[in-house]
């Protein structure tokens, strides 16, 4: 079996970011015009649903680390190391399609690091996400901060 190799996490943020500065603007026009899809796809959704819930990140919170470039920076997940801009996808989902979101405090792990929760409206529903956010807050005791940042 061929074993897969692949470039650091710093070099592929890299590589992302040099071929958009040098993106055609036909193709950005092909990428734009998949977003105006997905965002009449989730406008649809919206029709019956006024709030999508997903995590805020893909782990819950991890000890602060301002060494070094962000995209060279890794936290543990399952016991393996991951970048830690993988936690970005939840953000990006919804942002890439202008949907507004906005992340309430949902508790804290067995130990005492925050989890969180995305609330994601409609297009132009600002104002629904933060308010629900504000309701779930009320409702499961608001933000603790974790051991030591009292």
């Amino acid at each position: 079996m061929t074993e897969l190799h692949f470039a650091p996490a710093h070099e592929l943020v890299r590589r992302i970011k040099a071929r958009a500065a040098l993106l055609p603007h036909q193709q950005w026009l092909v990428w734009n015009s998949e977003r105006e899809a997905m965002r009449y796809q989730w406008a649809a959704f919206f029709e019956d649903w006024d709030i999508l819930l997903c995590p805020a990140a893909a782990s819950a919170a991890w000890p602060h680390d301002q060494a070094g470039e962000r995209h060279d920076r890794t936290i543990t997940v399952n016991g393996q190391q991951q970048p830690t801009t993988d936690q970005l996808f939840w953000a990006g989902f919804s942002n890439v399609v202008y949907l507004p979101s906005t992340v309430a405090p949902a508790g804290l792990t067995a130990e005492g690091l925050p989890l969180g929760l995305q609330a994601v409206a409609a297009e132009g529903e600002d104002r629904t996400a933060i308010e629900f956010c504000k309701l779930t807050a009320e409702e499961i005791a608001g933000f603790q901060p974790p051991p030591g940042y009292d």
